[in-house]
């Protein structure tokens, strides 16, 4: 009876053993795929705040465009152009604080030049175009080399703060 009894003793262990080891092993895959979920999240929200940002460039482009429209009401392009800029500087920022890999924060910090450019060239492109349209109109390729400008910028953002398979 002593050997059956040490051989149920030991089945016995055998089982808690391997009990707490796949549970071990089934709560270390938890945290793995939390962590992995945790940075396809902030991935993801940087790529729709880096989306967004490409959208409010193309608005701002909009404003200025609209601005050169002769229109029979009042139209408050400025303001329309202060929310569109407004919008592009808190997505670059956002994307900013979500990304953790230098060539993205990079490709964002690059950003700020180009972005001061095409801000200032549509606010004043807008500007004047509220008193002297033919001037505007005349100042339009400026601007226009401005949005070029950055829109390869934020094509380059774009790429780096799209995750990729290795990062998921």
């Amino acid at each position: 009876m002593q050997s059956i009894k040490s051989k149920v003793v030991v089945a016995g262990i055998s089982i808690v053993l391997l009990t707490g080891v796949s549970s071990g092993i089934g709560l270390w895959t938890s945290m793995a795929m939390d962590a992995s979920l945790h940075r396809s999240d902030r991935a993801s929200q940087a790529v729709r705040d880096a989306s967004t940002a490409d959208m409010m460039h193309d608005a701002i482009r909009g404003d200025v465009l609209t601005s050169l429209v002769p229109t029979s009401g009042e139209s408050d392009t400025s303001a329309e152009l202060q929310g569109h800029i407004s919008t592009l500087r808190s997505s670059i920022a956002s994307a900013r604080q979500l990304t953790t890999d230098p060539a993205s924060q990079k490709a964002l910090d690059d950003l700020n030049t180009p972005l001061a450019n095409y801000a200032d060239s549509a606010e004043q492109l807008i500007a004047l175009a509220q008193f002297d349209p033919a001037a505007a109109t005349n100042d339009l390729p400026a601007f226009t080399a401005a949005f070029a400008e950055l829109e390869v910028s934020l094509e380059s953002c774009l790429l780096y703060t799209s995750p990729s398979p290795r990062d998921v």
